[in-house]
């Protein structure tokens, strides 16, 4: 299901990430996340790992490393404060925090409140191995898969569990709504408007795993510009993410887009305060509007 979805893709050389300096491939991915699984410490019970990473490859390896080892896999925002860190670091039976070497200062002065004393990990510096795979650990596919921090109503964040079967149903529904093959889209290219480390952002994710979609992570400082312009050089063909994007685009009906955008074809929207007439959000003032192929 899910744990086994990226090692599944172990020899498979298509692009998993756009947008990076270099283009990373299924098999680069996977690589990366054998390597990290098998720097995980040994832990009994179902244990915990943080993985306080970027969006793109580095958050992927880190997740799914986590995931083959059995463990269940605790994504942040990289945007959490010491203090947050903290809270949410001893709330959880945490024995590892996968980041990166430019967030391990933060990260080190959080786990000293972790009951558990959990290992850091930067996935930037662990070396990938181009060995057979390690196997992938059998878990209950009803026991917690994923930890995620949801702030509710007030106070501070709630801790959901979610399981492999819960999360498998979810995806397998997406897709089965997408209808690749029922609308001769079978290899589309996405763009996550999303933080990878939320629920939204964590099932187009294991969607695009699942099926060997490439994906492009484009949530920090989101703007049309920047979509028209994957979209052109990418060939970006579906979108998901925050309503924002609809707004915008809205914005922009009947100006003509100094891209080629022909490729977008789907756009799906969700998580987010809806915006209203007096929201002060307006079209990115690096898009500018002239003759183009296409108008949105």
């Amino acid at each position: 299901m899910i744990r086994d979805a990226l090692q599944a893709r172990w020899n498979q050389d298509f692009p998993a990430v756009l947008g990076e300096k270099d283009t990373v491939s299924y098999a680069d991915l996977a690589r990366r996340a054998s390597a990290l699984q098998a720097a995980l410490p040994q832990a009994d019970g179902q244990p915990a790992a943080a993985v306080l990473l970027p969006d793109g490859s580095h958050f992927l390896s880190g997740l799914f490393a986590v995931l083959q080892a059995g463990w269940t896999a605790f994504p942040l925002s990289i945007h959490l404060t010491l203090a947050e860190l903290t809270h949410l670091l001893s709330r959880a039976p945490v024995r590892a925090v996968i980041t990166c070497h430019s967030m391990r200062p933060l990260c080190e002065a959080a786990v000293k409140a972790c009951p558990y004393a959990p290992v850091i990990l930067c996935e930037d510096t662990v070396q990938s191995s181009s060995q057979q795979q390690p196997d992938i650990q059998k878990a209950d596919p009803y026991d917690p898969m994923l930890l995620l921090a949801s702030s509710g109503t007030t106070g501070h964040p709630k801790l959901v569990q979610l399981s492999e079967a819960n999360m498998a149903f979810n995806v397998a529904a997406y897709i089965r709504h997408m209808g690749y093959e029922k609308y001769r889209d079978p290899s589309p290219r996405y763009a996550l408007g999303t933080p990878f480390f939320g629920i939204y952002g964590l099932l187009i994710i294991f969607a695009c795993v699942m099926r060997g979609f490439p994906m492009y992570p484009m949530s920090e400082g989101f703007s049309l510009d920047a979509l028209f312009q994957a979209a052109q050089e990418q060939g970006i063909s579906h979108y998901d993410g925050g309503t924002v994007a609809a707004i915008l685009l809205d914005r922009t009906l009947g100006r003509s887009i100094p891209y080629d955008i022909t490729t977008l074809r789907y756009f799906g929207f969700g998580g987010a305060r809806p915006l209203t007439a007096h929201s002060n959000v307006s079209p990115p003032p690096t898009l500018t509007y002239g003759s183009g192929q296409a108008t949105a």
